[in-house]
């Protein structure tokens, strides 16, 4: 896998998490394990999301550090909009990567799929579609 398609290959790999993300999110949540569960899908597609961004980045020439630098640089270069929903959604998914409260998931829930599933749709369509032009 050379640099050119890495990015690609990786959002192969974000079609399939995100997929799991949304179906998640459009099923009643009836009990802790399965709010668990879209949780862990939010985290898992945003890591793919921000990665992704990062590797099409480099495919352009452009050095991202870090989630924060990319979600910057993503945002300067026309691949993301709302960079402070994207920073917030970092933020997030920090939380839920250290620490697990049944009352933080139960207000997160609501933020994750109403604020957080529409952005990363966003991004994965776009992405798509870059890929598709390639």
């Amino acid at each position: 896998m050379g640099k050119d398609d890495r990015w690609q290959q990786r959002l192969q790999n974000l079609n399939k998490a995100f997929d799991c993300f949304e179906r998640a999110c459009a099923q009643p949540l009836p009990d802790e394990v399965y709010r668990a569960g879209v949780l862990h899908f939010f985290q898992m597609s945003f890591e793919l999301c921000w990665k992704t961004l990062k590797d099409r980045l480099s495919y352009e020439g452009i050095d991202a550090a870090s989630p924060r630098d990319t979600i910057k640089k993503a945002f300067a270069t026309g691949l993301i909009s709302s960079p402070e929903l994207w920073l917030k959604a970092l933020e997030t998914r920090n939380t839920f990567t250290h620490a697990y409260d049944e009352e933080m998931a139960l207000l997160a829930l609501k933020v994750v799929r109403d604020d957080y599933l529409p952005m990363l749709r966003d991004c994965v369509d776009h992405l798509n579609s870059l890929a598709s032009e390639s």
